[in-house]
């Protein structure tokens, strides 16, 4: 029986399609902004790093030394089209000690941007500080981190995690407890929630090394990524230490471990030239449930900076592992020459600047990596040529919504006006233009391997002693922000994503399809459909709106007039299912399995056990049911029942036969269609099988219960002489005293053939007769003496009316 369920929206997700062929640019643009107190990364206690919220809006932040006070920091705003929004610096009112806002590190679902503090004085001592600004400027609050048990004592905090409930997570260090680690849970306001510490008791001469970061993989597992050393003398010298990496699931709620993975890197499928690099990023794509770790580090002589990229499923296990090592002059240490971004999907880009006088003029250098660990484009511009007239930047990326990637060009100087350049460019555009950059090999792939870690166990070990302070911020500054077009833009054509579902039923004919698209770029967009199969009911540069009219299978194309950019997406479009049918409840058959089948007309599948093709094997007795969904949304249900097997075929027959009697044995009436083998000796007379067999006989018997299901069973029917006998002694004495003196059998019914033989201890044959009443006296050749121990005999003798038969035994010769 079946049953369907209608379900009020469609449950396909849509696919998204990124184009990468060469697309058409006719110039670009960058805006040049004066920020004239907004320091960067080379300034004292702050550090560069932009982010993106939801909206494409990004914010810039960093310390300033506003009027000369060190005690500021500044906050940039600017939308997606690279407009300025706001520019704010902000001071704190505590101990008139420096203590800037610093790192920018998350912006949460409400749009509030997480700022974290590396340095900071408080009470004499130097404290993390963690702060809340909305996506306004406006300030909402700021905490410190602080030891309980000994304020003497730093606690070091390495950069927060915000989730999408506005909690935040902290890794902890203790410069008095380097062999563990700590995890602080704060709520929206920066209260504490829990703590909790985590220590290694399996590894010896262990201690924690680099960083420690944490991402969310769902809204109740955390996963804490960790950088180790173990194993040797010294496990702070990486030159004899072994690395590892860990990844541990820990409890949103508490912080409890749920499960954990190690591995390390080596050079060499041998696993005897390790990989030592510092751990850099961690993320989570939720997408497809994969991370993605970064992991920088060492120096190719006078060249930069390798790195390694590894996936890792949602299981912790690694999947791939991809080594590029820079081609690229290194300015000696990571965040001055390098960048790197890892957005929400983990496709990574790495930008580098450099100015030198024996490599040419200040450059502009990036590579973009997808989500598989493929290049996608190495690119270097020429900054002077394309008229940016500062030097000694610093370069950031973020990918924005349409695929365009911006670029953050800063000025490093501290003398007299700062620069801020926002740069659009398109990793897809193949080419020699100025403005996009020509194609230049800057990283190179290699081989990586990773060695799983057994016995590599982390283990909870307490609470952190801290505790959140609460500081206070002076109102915001506003600041204006001057802004020069430097470059003007005709048409960037460079980027196109066609998003839309591939999934369609007639019961709703009406779809539409969109675009992302560079909103620079100002040609046509053409769009193509199977009209015998579409109806086109409207559209536009960035929507299609269309009708089905039968089902199809193919796709929807859009391309730019004039440009060899183009994207498509595969499309199918089915009727409505009608049901869906399991078959009949039937039996299971010992030792054979049964297929179930849904149909192949389905979008989804979900049995019983979790499974999701559209068969299952069933190799047990139970209930079996599909849920099943078509391409219209409707919902089919069915389940069918396996019974265990009914009847039985277990024979047996105890009693021996006499010759020419016959055994009868009742089989079940349940089965039919019987076979036999030896077929000569037996007959079915009904139910009833009759055997008369003329010797000891097995026989096998098998039985249909339905069509392919078959039912065997053996049994041993034993035929024994009735009126008959022929027995042999187990001894005799031939010592001539008229008893027992000769070696031969006794026998009872008449005879048709005898022959005798009896061996000796080494197999000679020592006597051989053809009449049993002559029997064996003990002598052997000329030895009339008889020879005592143990004999074997063997004898062939057929009575009348019966077979040939054989026996053999042994006896004792007694003197």
């Amino acid at each position: 029986m079946s049953r369907k369920y209608f379900l009020l929206a469609f449950l396909i997700l849509p696919l998204f399609s990124i184009a990468q062929t060469p697309g058409c640019v006719d110039s670009s643009i960058f805006n040049k902004f004066y920020p004239s107190y907004f320091k960067t990364n080379y300034s004292v206690a702050s550090d560069y790093t932009p982010q993106r919220d939801a909206a494409d809006n990004i914010y810039l932040g960093g310390s300033t030394s506003f009027n000369s006070n060190l005690n500021y920091s500044a906050i940039i705003k600017f939308n997606q089209n690279n407009k300025l929004v706001w520019y704010k610096n902000y001071k704190y009112d505590i101990f008139s000690s420096a203590l800037q806002f610093g790192n920018l590190v998350g912006i949460d679902e409400k749009a509030d941007l997480l700022f974290f503090g590396g340095a900071g004085a408080f009470g004499g001592q130097r404290f993390p500080s963690i702060n809340k600004i909305d996506s306004a400027g406006n300030y909402k609050w700021s905490k410190i981190i602080k030891r309980t048990d000994n304020p003497n004592l730093d606690t070091k905090i390495l950069k927060p995690y915000t989730n999408n409930s506005n909690e935040i997570f902290c890794t902890s260090l203790f410069n008095d407890d380097i062999s563990k680690i700590g995890v602080i849970a704060l709520d929206g306001l920066g209260n504490i929630k829990w703590t909790k510490k985590y220590s290694h008791t399996t590894l010896p001469n262990f201690s924690f090394a680099g960083n420690i970061l944490l991402v969310s993989q769902n809204n109740n597992v955390l996963v804490l990524c960790i950088q180790y050393y173990y194993n040797a003398g010294n496990p702070n010298d990486p030159a004899t230490a072994m690395q590892g990496i860990q990844m541990i699931k820990i409890s949103k709620a508490d912080g409890s471990i749920i499960k954990q993975n190690a591995f390390s890197y080596f050079k060499n499928s041998f696993f005897n030239m390790p990989y030592q690099g510092a751990l850099n990023k961690v993320n989570y794509n939720s997408a497809n449930g994969k991370f993605l770790i970064d992991s920088y580090g060492e120096l190719l002589g006078t060249f930069g900076l390798s790195h390694v990229y590894t996936l890792v499923d949602s299981d912790l296990n690694p999947l791939k592992t991809v080594w590029y090592k820079s081609l690229l002059p290194s300015t000696g240490a990571v965040g001055n020459g390098e960048r790197s971004n890892i957005d929400e999907q983990n496709t990574i880009t790495l930008g580098y600047t450099f100015t030198d006088q024996f490599f040419g003029p200040e450059t502009f250098s990036y590579t973009a990596i997808d989500e598989n660990l493929n290049l996608i484009a190495q690119k270097k511009i020429n900054l002077t040529n394309l008229g940016f007239p500062n030097d000694g930047f610093v370069s950031d990326i973020a990918y924005k919504k349409n695929g365009v990637l911006n670029f953050q060009l800063v000025t490093t100087n501290d003398f007299g006006t700062n620069h801020i350049y926002l740069y659009d460019n398109s990793p897809y555009y193949n080419g020699t233009n100025q403005c996009n950059g020509i194609d230049t090999p800057i990283y190179v792939k290699a081989p990586m391997y990773f060695k799983p870690l057994t016995n590599v166990t982390i283990e909870e070990d307490g609470s952190v002693p801290v505790e959140a302070v609460s500081i206070t911020i002076e109102p915001p500054i506003d600041l204006p922000l001057p802004k020069q077009e430097v470059c003007k833009e005709i048409s960037i054509c460079d980027t196109i994503k066609l998003i839309g579902t591939k999934y369609h039923c007639l019961s709703n004919p009406i779809d539409s399809f969109k675009i992302y698209r560079n909103p620079l770029c100002k040609r046509i967009t053409n769009w193509q459909a199977d009209t015998n199969y579409i109806k086109i009911l409207s559209q536009n540069d960035s929507s299609l709106h269309v009708q089905y009219l039968q089902p199809y299978r193919g796709k929807i194309k859009v391309s730019f007039g004039g440009c060899s950019l183009a994207d498509s997406i595969a499309i199918e479009v089915y009727n409505a299912q009608t049901g869906l049918n399991l078959g009949n409840d039937t039996m299971h058959c010992p030792g054979k399995t049964i297929t179930l089948r849904a149909g192949k007309n389905f979008k989804t599948y979900l049995w019983q056990d979790g499974s999701s093709k559209d068969s299952l094997v069933a190799a047990q007795p139970g209930m079996y049911s599909v849920i099943a969904t078509d391409s219209c949304g409707t919902v089919f249900k069915d389940t069918v029942a396996i019974k265990p097997m009914d009847v039985t075929l277990n024979l047996t027959y105890a009693q021996p036969l006499c010759y020419q009697d016959t055994a009868s044995l009742s089989l079940p009436n349940a089965l039919y269609n019987y076979i036999w083998q030896p077929a000569t000796t037996a007959m079915l007379n009904g139910y009833n099988w009759r055997l008369f067999p003329p010797v000891t006989t097995t026989y096998r018997i098998t039985g249909e219960r339905y069509p392919g299901c078959l039912l065997s069973d053996t049994v041993l029917v034993r035929v024994k002489q009735c009126n008959t006998y022929l027995l042999f002694p187990n001894s005799f004495t031939p010592d001539d005293n008229g008893l027992n003196d000769l070696f031969k059998p006794a026998v009872k019914g008449l005879l048709q053939y005898y022959k005798l033989v009896i061996y000796n201890r080494y197999g000679q044959p020592v006597f051989t007769s053809t009449d049993a009443a002559n029997g064996w006296n003990g002598s052997f050749k000329s030895s009339a003496k008889p020879q005592a121990g143990a004999y074997v005999w063997s004898c062939k003798y057929q009575f009348e009316g019966w077979p040939l038969q054989q026996e053999q035994g042994t006896f004792i010769l007694i003197r």
